[in-house]
């Protein structure tokens, strides 16, 4: 197991240097596919490393690229503005990205349903 400690910020530029580190990007795509394989892929990595869960978000937040980056912004503003606390958990970050990035599906009759894409 890898040992991360939180005593600097270079822990993170480390971290992404490092191929045991290695966060893959994230696009924010409308895919519900690649995100989960995605959030897969940062679970095995986090499973193998200790991290504080501040340190994951940062690690995580730091490969957003394209929309997903814009997205993460636009939250990180509306939640300062909101008075609210800024997103500190690899878990809330995960239900707050599942909300915006994969679509809600409601089954109908037999063969049919609706697709509920995020806004």
């Amino acid at each position: 197991m890898i040992e991360y400690y939180d005593s600097d910020d270079e822990g993170i530029s480390y971290a992404k240097k490092s191929s045991q580190f290695q966060i893959p990007a994230f696009k924010g795509r409308d895919d519900p596919e690649a995100y989960f394989k995605w959030e897969r892929k940062v679970e095995s990595i986090f499973a193998n490393c200790i991290l504080s869960e501040e340190k994951k978000v940062q690690l995580v937040q730091a490969n957003f690229s394209n929309a997903a980056r814009i997205w993460w912004t636009e939250l990180g503003r509306s939640r300062r503005r909101y008075e609210k606390r800024p997103i500190s958990s690899w878990e809330k970050m995960k239900k707050i990205m599942r909300r915006q990035f994969v679509p809600i599906i409601i089954p109908h009759e037999e063969s049919s349903c609706t697709i509920i894409l995020p806004q």
